[in-house]
C-alpha cells in the first residue's frame, strides 16, 4: 500500500503549533499518564490547550509575563 506524502505545516511558535494541533485533533488524546492509584488519565488536545492558556494567564497575573521561565 502506497502512502501519500505528508507536507508538514510551517509554524512560527509553540503557541501556533498547539493551535494547529487543537484544530486538527481536538478531542483526540494528546497524551496519557498514570495518576494516583495507577489510573490512566487521557488528556485531549483541547484540554491541554485550555490548561496551557490558563497557566499563561496566571503567570501574567502574577506580573511574570515577560519573565524567562
Amino acid at each position: 500500500m502506497k502512502k501519500d506524502n505528508y507536507t508538514p505545516k510551517k509554524i512560527s511558535s509553540i503557541k501556533q503549533m498547539m493551535e494547529f494541533a487543537r484544530a486538527d485533533a481536538g478531542n483526540k488524546t494528546a497524551f496519557r499518564y498514570k495518576g494516583e492509584d495507577d489510573e490512566i488519565i487521557d488528556v485531549s488536545y483541547n484540554s491541554f490547550y485550555n490548561k496551557t492558556q490558563h497557566l499563561g494567564t496566571a503567570i501574567c497575573h502574577l506580573g511574570m509575563g515577560e519573565a524567562h521561565i
